[in-house]
């Protein structure tokens, strides 16, 4: 009984301390991004639709979501996946945050915040609106109020973003690519079926057996 109850406490403490890091990495991320915005935005307002903004958009009216990190899956991991097996095992951050952009409540680009070492973020990329878009109906259709927090994945070689729902049964890893570019944004439409993990990771495993494993 002693021994549950010293263990419940050293659980306790661990997750405290792995939920303070996170929220002063957020914040740090979200300062990041804030200030790259007066890099990006006037590039932007040169070129709107390249970035992914409507001619009309006023960038001043532009409001920074809540980020996004990045997780990858390494070669290792890929290859000795199993199916039913859970994720939260081998996803690893990847260094990099994805913030979203919206004007009038809609997403229309994602800025990247990227990991610079000693505590330091960098924004780095900014445009990516099919991203954007599509995350923004992610959220919709696995709401955080209904206790969803969907997870943006890269599965090297794989070109291209994944997503999972960890709060969903068997464990998932969908292709971003496999959801309509037009998706609603408001999540009305018919919500997109999730493709279980080993049916994803299976053709990565088959490109990492054609270059020769990890």
């Amino acid at each position: 009984m002693i021994a549950f109850s010293v263990g419940r406490v050293l659980c306790a403490s661990v997750m405290a301390a792995d939920a303070t890091t996170d929220a002063a990495e957020i914040q740090a991320v979200k300062q990041a991004a804030q200030e790259a915005t007066k890099i990006f935005y006037p590039r932007a307002e040169k070129r709107k639709p390249v970035y992914g903004f409507a001619e009309a958009d006023n960038l001043a009216s532009a409001v920074l979501g809540e980020p996004a990190r990045l997780f990858f899956i390494d070669d290792k991991d890929v290859q000795a996946y199993h199916d039913g097996q859970a994720l939260d095992g081998i996803l690893k951050p990847a260094g990099e945050w994805f913030v979203p952009v919206a004007i009038g409540g809609t997403n229309r680009a994602m800025l990247g915040v990227k990991d610079a070492g000693d505590g330091k973020w960098i924004g780095a990329t900014f445009g990516m609106a099919p991203l954007a878009r599509k995350w923004q109906s992610i959220q919709a259709w696995w709401p955080s109020s209904g206790k969803f927090t969907p997870q943006l994945v890269i599965c090297p070689p794989a070109e291209g973003y994944y997503f999972t729902v960890p709060q969903i049964q068997p464990p998932n890893l969908t292709p971003l690519a496999s959801l309509s570019a037009t998706a609603s944004i408001s999540g009305q439409a018919p919500k997109p079926v999730l493709a279980p993990a080993g049916d994803s990771l299976r053709p990565v495993q088959k490109m990492l057996e054609a270059r020769g494993g990890p």
